[in-house]
């Protein structure tokens, strides 16, 4: 009994072990398929790789090569195992480098970059566009590295080149206008500058880049501007700021268009008008003595009128005129006169307020605004300023006095009538002797 028992296992095992033999062929057969498969998948993707026209690698954020495409040395005819260890700068142009601190930053700080570059000859002589995507590695929440693909794209079809031509003239367009752009995020801080060029007066774009407004501004001026990026992304308009900057010894005058771009970006467009200020300096401004000139003073005195009439307030006008001084000039020629006209515009502008308003009339006259001055204050600083003259030194041609007409401003009066009242005034001065201050 025993015996057959054993025979019977024996048969038994025999089948299962033929079963498992028969198990194994089967799953080496399968095993040599999907490795065949596997190779030739292998096969496929390396000869698609090396025949794809994208230029792809990777570098360390120290800009070191640590990956290249095989197709590189067909398209830029670089071998990848000249370029793996070395420096980006030496395998491309420097238009073409991410090396830039600014760049490197914004990678290294998450952002992908995206844009079109007009190509210049790769080592082919080949010239063309190229698109380029950049964009940073992440391991363990850390950002290792740098990947870039870059597409030469020069065999597009023909909307594509229109495309390409649109872009290169938008480029040259964006180069040319004088304007400063550039995007934030709405804390302040420089994200992007469109295209990346030196601005006058401005340290380099890359120099920017990360930094906050209030790095780059005035602290006061950083505020307003910050002010008004928040009225932006709060109203959806555009805000416009005007503010002056103190660069490099010398003042400038910048405006801003400040716009939010509904996904959390805000766009600014600095103009530099410090040139127009100055022109409209220039044109308001007396050459010799660097008062107001007529026209001006005939601006500003409309802007007083409107100021005081909305907030019923006064203000008083003072006229001056250098008494003898026809005799000045044909004793002692013109320089000396013009001499005496620029003493006399120091010693006026010494002995006033810095919000009052003092123009050049025409010849030796001379008008003073007073704002917030009645007919007794404006008599007071006019008096003042007689004296002063009559007892400054003027060189060789001795005494110096004036004579003064003062007016104020009441209702019912307008232009023409608070100067006419102010020079009637200056008449009767004039004939009672000269050298004294008169009112009307």
């Amino acid at each position: 009994m025993d015996s057959k028992k054993t025979k019977k296992q024996l048969a038994k095992e025999l089948n299962n072990l033929s079963q498992r033999i028969a198990e194994l062929e089967r799953a080496e057969i399968e095993r040599k398929h999907t490795e065949r498969e596997r190779k030739e998948s292998i096969i496929r993707l390396k000869t698609g790789v090396k025949n794809v026209r994208d230029r792809a690698f990777r570098f360390s954020p120290s800009i070191i090569f640590d990956y290249v495409n095989p197709g590189e040395e067909e398209i830029f005819g670089f071998r990848p195992e000249d370029i793996i260890g070395t420096q980006l700068k030496k395998t491309t142009v420097e238009s073409e480098s991410p090396k830039s601190s600014g760049t490197r930053k914004r990678i290294l700080s998450g952002r992908m970059i995206k844009k079109f570059l007009i190509s210049r000859k790769d080592r082919k002589k080949n010239p063309g566009y190229k698109k380029i995507n950049t964009t940073p590695v992440e391991k363990e929440g850390r950002i290792v590295g740098i990947r870039r693909v870059k597409r030469d794209i020069r065999e597009r079809n023909q909307a594509d080149e229109e495309l390409m031509r649109s872009v290169e003239k938008n480029e040259a367009l964006l180069i040319a206008i004088p304007d400063l752009m550039f995007r934030l995020d709405k804390n302040g801080v420089f994200l992007e500058f469109i295209p990346e060029k030196e601005f006058s007066s401005w340290k380099p774009s890359c120099e920017l880049l990360g930094r906050s407004v209030y790095d780059v501004l005035d602290k006061k001026v950083a505020r307003q501007f910050m002010q008004s990026v928040k009225r932006a992304i709060e109203t959806g308009e555009t805000q416009i700021l005007e503010y002056q900057l103190s660069l490099k010894g010398k003042s400038h005058h910048y405006e801003s268009r400040i716009m939010a771009d509904g996904k959390g970006d805000i766009l600014v467009v600095v103009r530099n008008f410090t040139r127009q200020k100055q022109a409209e300096r220039m044109a308001a401004i007396d050459p010799l003595t660097h008062a107001y000139n007529r026209r001006k003073f005939s601006e500003l005195l409309d802007q007083e009128i409107k100021r005081v009439e909305k907030n019923d307030r006064s203000f008083s006008l003072v006229m001056l005129d250098i008494d003898h001084f026809k005799k000045i000039n044909d004793t002692h020629g013109h320089d000396a006169g013009d001499y005496v006209l620029k003493r006399m515009t120091k010693l006026v502008r010494d002995n006033i307020r810095d919000i009052d308003i003092l123009s050049r009339y025409g010849g030796e006259e001379f008008v003073i605004i007073l704002p917030e001055r009645n007919l007794k204050g404006a008599m007071v600083v006019a008096e003042r300023i007689r004296k002063v003259i009559e007892s400054a030194c003027f060189d060789k041609m001795g005494q110096i006095t004036i004579s003064a007409g003062v007016s104020d401003f009441i209702q019912g009066d307008n232009r023409e009538s608070v100067f006419k009242k102010a020079d009637n005034a200056l008449y009767i001065a004039k004939n009672g002797g000269r050298n004294r201050v008169s009112v009307h």
